[in-house]
Parts: structure tokens; C-alpha cells; sequence
């Protein structure tokens, strides 16, 4: 037997969903709910955010200084 306390959101979104997917695997094959998702996933998808910096503003950006971070010590 779970616990749910009436103030908190979480528990009752957890129900909510848990009674929308028991309705959803009647109406629809697991199947059909597995690509609608794996569609929709891939549609969403954004393109990839191309860095444009230099070496150095990368370097800076990091933290660290060029001067003294990247010295070749022997």
C-alpha cells in the first residue's frame, strides 16, 4: 500500500499518468504507442549548436589564462 500525501503534486501527477497509460494500452497496440513516441522524439530534435569561438576565447571561457595555464613545464 503506497502513501500519498494530499499536498504534493508529484504523487498525484504519478496517478495521472499511471490511469492515462492503463486507458492507452487498451485503445492502442504497444507497437503503435512505441513509434507515435519514438517519432515525435525524432521530430523534436534540434540541430547542433556550432561553436564558433577561437582556441583562446574556448581557453578563457574555461578559466583558465594562457599565459600561465598552458606553459610547457620540464
Amino acid at each position: 500500500m503506497t502513501r500519498e500525501c494530499h499536498y504534493c503534486y508529484v504523487c498525484k501527477l504519478k496517478i495521472h499518468i499511471a490511469t492515462i497509460m492503463i486507458w492507452l494500452t487498451k485503445v492502442l497496440s504497444p507497437e503503435s504507442v512505441w513509434t507515435n513516441v519514438y517519432n515525435y522524439l525524432v521530430a523534436t530534435k534540434d540541430e547542433p549548436v556550432q561553436d564558433r569561438r577561437t582556441n583562446t576565447e574556448k581557453i578563457l571561457s574555461a578559466g583558465f589564462d594562457t599565459k600561465i595555464s598552458f606553459r610547457n613545464v620540464k
